[in-house]
């Protein structure tokens, strides 16, 4: 359902209220807790199956250290709790009131949907932007790298068109926390002598400005 701007910059919006528990239990085109579980679970079989063969191809030492396989975990702990929550739908359904404020799994699960989606989105352009285009077609084309870097957003975009709760935007500054924490995180590893350049754009010790203004581009996109 459509809603104008005015009620979409209500002060309250700024947290995960006003929303029925039962949005989070189908998606929006039926009620059928069924078919939304059957969703779910795919959802979350198919992003698995890809985190464990990601890391069965990737076997290197320095593979916790890109952001892109950060968000594959993020987008992976999504589908599991909306998994989950849906789990918990068609096993309360005609039970558990669906009118009733949000319980903590319900927020959780609102939460992550922001974190995963915009992370997945920020990969996507940053990855074709600076990385992509200077690598041949054959290398972004290798299934794991699609996957990480074009499949992590077109999974998310579905899922926006299915999720039955809304997209608030005023929940946009949830998800640049994300950014902040793997750019410290980046920092950690420089300051530690481990790894000034996880990417060749993003180099601390030679570049720190440029790399500073990328990240900031990256937190504030």
């Amino acid at each position: 359902m459509a809603t104008s701007c005015g009620f979409e910059f209500k002060a309250k919006h700024f947290w995960y209220t006003d929303v029925e528990a039962e949005k989070f239990q189908r998606i929006q085109w039926t009620p059928n807790r069924w078919i939304h579980l059957a969703y779910r679970g795919f959802m979350f079989a198919y992003t698995i199956g890809w985190l464990i063969g990601a890391y069965v191809v990737n076997t290197t030492s320095t593979v916790y250290q890109f952001i892109s396989n950060w968000t594959e975990v993020v987008m992976n702990l999504y589908f599991l709790i909306a998994f989950l929550v849906s789990i918990y739908g068609v096993a309360t359904r005609g039970k558990a009131p669906s009118k009733g404020p949000l319980r903590w799994f319900h927020i959780i699960n609102w939460w992550m949907f922001n974190v995963a989606t915009v992370a997945a989105f920020n990969v996507t352009i940053f990855y074709w932007a600076l990385i992509g285009r200077t690598r041949t077609a054959e290398r972004n084309l290798r299934p794991v790298t699609f996957h990480l870097h074009v499949t992590n957003s077109i999974l998310m975009l579905i899922d926006i068109f299915m999720v039955a709760f809304p997209v608030r935007l005023l929940h946009f500054f949830y998800a640049p926390l994300y950014g902040v924490v793997y750019i410290l995180f980046m920092l950690i590893l420089h300051w530690t002598n481990v790894n000034s350049a996880i990417y060749a754009a993003v180099n601390w010790s030679t570049s720190p400005a440029t790399s500073a203004g990328y990240s900031i581009a990256a937190v504030i996109v």
